[in-house]
């Protein structure tokens, strides 16, 4: 029972960490195939030159990845926790956790997205809410198909 549960902690710290940097990857393919778009924001043809510079800085890109993983580290303690518990394993629990914890780590990173909102940023919360969705996706394919603490049978 020990090993199953040190197992379980172990998927599931791996699916957080392989699951924020596809979310991210989505996150900016997203905001390049938008970028196109001839009534675009000015600022998606911003985000959409992000990945070149990431990989022409690795450190940058880390830091971006660090920042990621920094706020989205506690609210995504918790929905994996409650999918272990309760061991909820369907792909429709684990892509709404993962929007959740993309949104609310949006939202923190601004904090006066709550002062006032406008139409882009609105656009901006869909295009977090598609990663993070996608994120949770990917976190569900490497831990959350056998979640649970209990051992299988």
């Amino acid at each position: 029972m020990f090993f199953h549960v040190v197992k379980r902690l172990a998927l599931v710290l791996a699916g957080y960490l392989v699951a924020v940097a596809a979310g991210l990857a989505v996150l900016l393919a997203v905001y390049l195939l938008l970028s196109s778009i001839p009534s675009a924001p000015d600022y998606f043809s911003a985000l959409a030159l992000s990945p070149i510079v990431m990989l022409a800085v690795p450190p940058l890109g880390l830091f971006v990845l660090w920042l990621s993983y920094i706020l989205t580290a506690p609210q995504a303690a918790i929905t994996p926790l409650l999918s272990e518990f309760f061991e909820l394993r369907s792909v429709f629990v684990h892509a709404p956790f993962g929007m959740i914890a993309a949104v609310s780590g949006f939202v923190f990173a601004s904090p006066t997205l709550a002062v006032s909102i406008s139409l882009t940023d609105w656009a901006d919360i869909g295009i977090v809410a598609f990663s993070g969705a996608a994120a949770g996706m990917v976190y569900w394919a490497i831990a959350g198909r056998n979640a649970g603490f209990s051992p299988p049978p």
